[in-house]
């Protein structure tokens, strides 16, 4: 049941079209006449063994099904002959049709109400979905709250996502290290760094050890403002804790380091990557790139240029327009 519905959570907060028909297709038994369009997405269970009728609600865009996939019915156990039906003034291949499939099997799915569930994130509808499950006595489980937090991080409604996070705290619910992951990168991209800073030592004080992932959000954001010498202990910390920091918490850091003024630190820490076991990435180069050229080192940014070529790694659009950008900005200054 959990599983469905997070499912189902997580096309609504992302809205993708291509993923909810996916999603369709995976009940979908025949496409028929017109109709109107999506109203309620319901979920009932009857007495019986285990057959529930749904009326999918989804507005669906811009997307068709695989061919092959119109008539398709997928046979299982799991799968009572109760009917269900869904409509859509779009229709799955944009114009207006009916979709019939087959009900799946009571403890997989009960009593729902999914009111204008829509696929383009709507952080309100799928709050609905959230306060529907618990007016009919079952509790969301922590990947449901995830989804729904990560939703409304990614619409920059950060107040709603933390207030979330509290409420499947007060429910007996623990986070987990996606929870805070989620919570800390959001709270970042909204400036909210004391918090996320609170976040951060608060999953650790509830035995939630962050991953590299965690890690390298948490770089990220001292780095981009200038917090070098707390990213510096953190990595100190990744290091010690055998986590095997990647390229991408070099990245951070060197790009943190160069537009601090810290090229010197920048450059050891470039040189420092091969007996690391790393190998620089094409952005590494373009970020040490760009902080000499910023600093009107175009010499030995040119020399990094041949470098990268020599040890296999090919300069990109964003490498040749750095160092022409860099060109450009030391002649106007002669």
């Amino acid at each position: 049941m959990h599983a469905l519905v997070s499912s189902i959570l997580y096309l609504v907060v992302k809205g993708s079209a291509r993923s909810t028909m996916s999603l369709a297709c995976l009940v979908c038994h025949s496409v028929e006449s017109p109709s109107q369009s999506f109203r309620s997405y319901s979920i009932s269970s009857s007495d019986n063994e285990g057959r529930c009728s749904v009326i999918v609600n989804c507005l669906t865009r811009k997307a068709s099904l695989p061919p092959g996939t119109e008539n398709t019915v997928i046979t299982s156990s799991k799968v009572t002959p109760q009917p269900i039906m869904a409509t859509s003034s779009h229709g799955i291949a944009g114009t207006p049709r009916l979709v019939r499939s087959r009900a799946v099997r009571r403890d997989l799915v009960r009593d729902w109400n999914f009111d204008e569930v829509v696929m383009e994130r709507q952080m309100n509808e799928a709050r609905k979905v959230l306060d529907s499950m618990e007016i009919r006595g079952h509790v969301p489980n922590v990947v449901t709250y995830n989804t729904l937090i990560n939703g409304y991080c990614k619409d920059s409604m950060i107040d709603e996502a933390t207030w979330l996070f509290r409420e499947m705290c007060n429910k007996g619910l623990i986070p987990d290290t996606i929870t805070y992951s989620t919570l800390i990168s959001g709270l970042f991209k909204t400036g909210r760094v004391i918090t996320a800073r609170e976040f951060f030592n608060e999953m650790q004080a509830r035995g939630q050890c962050p991953n590299i992932f965690t890690y390298d959000i948490m770089l990220d954001g001292l780095c981009k403002i200038q917090c070098l010498d707390e990213a510096i202990a953190l990595l100190h910390i990744i290091e010690y804790r055998k986590l095997e920091p990647d390229i991408i918490t070099y990245n951070n850091l060197i790009d943190g380091m160069c537009k601090a003024g810290k090229l010197k630190a920048a450059r050891e820490l470039f040189y420092s990557l091969t007996a690391k076991g790393l190998q620089p990435s094409v952005n590494t180069y373009n970020i040490l790139i760009n902080g000499l050229c910023h600093e009107a080192l175009l010499d030995e940014a040119n020399e990094l240029l041949v470098k990268m070529e020599v040890n296999g790694c090919l300069p990109d659009s964003v490498t040749f327009n750095t160092i022409v950008r860099g060109f450009l900005q030391k002649n106007q200054n002669y």
